[in-house]
């Protein structure tokens, strides 16, 4: 990524408290995410009503889950897998237009427990 848009692409970030882009080009994204929502592996936020969501149950230590929205025109579908009471993995494989033409993204994630308290991160609302 060229310098200027590196930049650009922190501030903005900077803007949003819960975001931050690593030295290494990774992102860190901090989610307010409960216990109650860890124990019943009810981890997916609700949508706005653009989006449709499907979230098999549980099997073993891994969820599926998928989603079509309909603004903007997406789907994709993923796994998680819980490690502990604290931490997740997950891979998610979405597709979506760009300027009209077909996109294909896949993202791969790493979650862990930070603590009890949010700060100024706001709790997801649970599905």
């Amino acid at each position: 990524m060229p310098p200027e848009q590196r930049k650009a692409m922190e501030q903005a970030m900077a803007a949003r408290s819960n975001m931050s882009l690593g030295s290494d080009g990774s992102m860190a994204i901090k989610m307010c995410i409960t216990a109650e929502m860890i124990e019943r592996k009810s981890w997916m936020p609700k949508t706005d009503g653009k989006c449709t969501q499907t979230v098999s149950a549980a099997v073993g230590n891994t969820q599926k889950f998928g989603f079509t929205c309909t603004d903007p025109v997406s789907s994709g579908e993923g796994i998680v897998t819980f490690l502990s009471k604290t931490s997740y993995t997950s891979s998610m494989k979405l597709t979506t237009l760009r300027n009209g033409k077909p996109e294909s993204l896949t993202f791969e994630s790493a979650s862990k427990f930070l603590g009890a308290d949010c700060g100024t991160v706001q709790p997801l609302t649970a599905k």
